[in-house]
Protein backbone atom coordinates (compact mmCIF):
# COMPACT_ATOMS: atom_id res chain seq x y z
CA UNK A 1 0.00 0.00 0.00
CA UNK A 2 1.26 3.59 -0.84
CA UNK A 3 2.04 5.84 1.97
CA UNK A 4 -0.11 9.12 1.81
CA UNK A 5 1.58 12.26 1.22
CA UNK A 6 -0.41 14.33 3.06
CA UNK A 7 -4.12 14.34 4.85
CA UNK A 8 -6.91 15.90 3.74
CA UNK A 9 -8.22 17.10 7.62
CA UNK A 10 -4.77 18.43 8.31
CA UNK A 11 -4.75 20.27 5.25
CA UNK A 12 -7.58 21.99 6.84
CA UNK A 13 -10.09 20.88 4.75
CA UNK A 14 -13.63 20.12 6.05
CA UNK A 15 -14.15 16.82 7.72
CA UNK A 16 -17.65 16.26 5.83
CA UNK A 17 -18.68 16.43 2.25
CA UNK A 18 -22.44 17.29 1.33
CA UNK A 19 -24.78 14.34 2.07
CA UNK A 20 -26.41 15.02 -0.99
CA UNK A 21 -23.56 15.30 -3.20
CA UNK A 22 -21.99 12.02 -1.72
CA UNK A 23 -22.00 8.47 -3.44
CA UNK A 24 -19.65 5.56 -3.27
CA UNK A 25 -19.32 3.17 -6.04
CA UNK A 26 -17.71 -0.34 -5.44
CA UNK A 27 -15.21 -1.41 -8.27
CA UNK A 28 -16.82 -3.35 -11.01
CA UNK A 29 -14.41 -6.46 -12.02
CA UNK A 30 -16.80 -8.89 -13.59
CA UNK A 31 -17.27 -9.42 -17.77
CA UNK A 32 -20.26 -10.81 -19.24
CA UNK A 33 -20.01 -12.50 -22.66
CA UNK A 34 -22.52 -13.01 -25.02
CA UNK A 35 -23.51 -16.29 -26.16
CA UNK A 36 -25.64 -18.03 -28.85
CA UNK A 37 -27.80 -19.14 -27.31
CA UNK A 38 -28.43 -18.92 -23.70
CA UNK A 39 -27.75 -16.90 -20.73
CA UNK A 40 -24.56 -14.75 -21.05
CA UNK A 41 -21.57 -16.15 -19.23
CA UNK A 42 -20.67 -13.80 -16.40
CA UNK A 43 -16.72 -13.68 -14.97
CA UNK A 44 -14.00 -12.29 -12.92
CA UNK A 45 -11.91 -9.89 -15.30
CA UNK A 46 -9.85 -8.59 -12.31
CA UNK A 47 -9.27 -10.16 -8.79
CA UNK A 48 -9.11 -6.54 -7.56
CA UNK A 49 -11.14 -3.58 -8.60
CA UNK A 50 -10.94 -0.05 -7.48
CA UNK A 51 -13.83 1.61 -5.38
CA UNK A 52 -14.75 5.37 -6.59
CA UNK A 53 -15.92 8.24 -4.56
CA UNK A 54 -17.54 11.28 -5.86
CA UNK A 55 -17.92 13.61 -3.00
CA UNK A 56 -19.36 17.57 -3.16
CA UNK A 57 -18.04 20.30 -0.01
CA UNK A 58 -19.59 23.89 0.12
CA UNK A 59 -16.07 25.53 0.59
CA UNK A 60 -15.05 29.15 1.82
CA UNK A 61 -12.46 30.88 -1.08
CA UNK A 62 -9.47 30.31 1.62
CA UNK A 63 -10.53 26.27 1.38
CA UNK A 64 -10.63 26.54 -2.33
CA UNK A 65 -7.41 27.50 -2.46
CA UNK A 66 -6.27 24.85 0.09
CA UNK A 67 -8.25 22.25 -2.28
CA UNK A 68 -6.10 23.14 -5.36
CA UNK A 69 -2.83 23.58 -3.16
CA UNK A 70 -3.92 19.86 -2.19
CA UNK A 71 -3.97 18.75 -5.56
CA UNK A 72 -1.42 20.55 -7.57
CA UNK A 73 1.61 20.72 -5.05
CA UNK A 74 1.06 17.96 -2.52
CA UNK A 75 -0.33 15.09 -4.95
CA UNK A 76 1.71 16.67 -7.97
CA UNK A 77 -1.46 16.82 -9.85
CA UNK A 78 -3.42 13.73 -8.39
CA UNK A 79 -0.38 11.60 -9.33
CA UNK A 80 -0.26 10.88 -5.16
CA UNK A 81 -2.33 9.13 -2.79
CA UNK A 82 -3.63 11.34 0.09
CA UNK A 83 -5.42 10.22 3.47
CA UNK A 84 -9.04 11.13 3.47
CA UNK A 85 -11.17 10.96 6.12
CA UNK A 86 -14.17 7.97 6.19
CA UNK A 87 -17.60 9.98 6.46
CA UNK A 88 -19.09 7.27 8.46
CA UNK A 89 -16.31 7.14 10.73
CA UNK A 90 -14.34 10.49 10.61
CA UNK A 91 -11.35 8.69 12.71
CA UNK A 92 -10.42 6.29 9.97
CA UNK A 93 -9.02 7.25 6.74
CA UNK A 94 -8.78 5.95 3.22
CA UNK A 95 -5.90 6.10 1.14
CA UNK A 96 -7.28 7.74 -2.12
CA UNK A 97 -5.63 9.17 -5.38
CA UNK A 98 -7.26 11.70 -7.61
CA UNK A 99 -9.14 10.72 -10.31
CA UNK A 100 -9.40 14.01 -12.13
CA UNK A 101 -9.19 17.81 -11.35
CA UNK A 102 -11.10 18.85 -8.63
CA UNK A 103 -14.23 21.25 -10.29
CA UNK A 104 -15.78 23.89 -8.81
CA UNK A 105 -19.11 26.63 -9.08
CA UNK A 106 -19.58 29.25 -7.76
CA UNK A 107 -22.11 29.10 -4.67
CA UNK A 108 -23.12 33.20 -3.87
CA UNK A 109 -19.97 33.96 -1.58
CA UNK A 110 -18.44 30.52 -1.55
CA UNK A 111 -17.75 27.40 -3.85
CA UNK A 112 -19.23 24.06 -4.77
CA UNK A 113 -16.31 21.68 -4.69
CA UNK A 114 -16.89 18.57 -7.07
CA UNK A 115 -13.85 15.58 -5.78
CA UNK A 116 -13.50 12.43 -7.80
CA UNK A 117 -11.33 9.80 -6.56
CA UNK A 118 -10.38 6.34 -6.12
CA UNK A 119 -10.08 4.73 -3.06
CA UNK A 120 -6.41 2.67 -3.23
CA UNK A 121 -6.37 -0.58 -1.26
Amino acid sequence: MPTPVDDWVTHGLPLNPLQNGYSYEIGDTSMTTSMDSGIEKKRNRYTKGYDTISAQYLLTSAEWALLVSLFKTDTKYGTLVFAWPNPSNTSLRWNVRFINAPKAAPAGPDFMATVNMKVIP
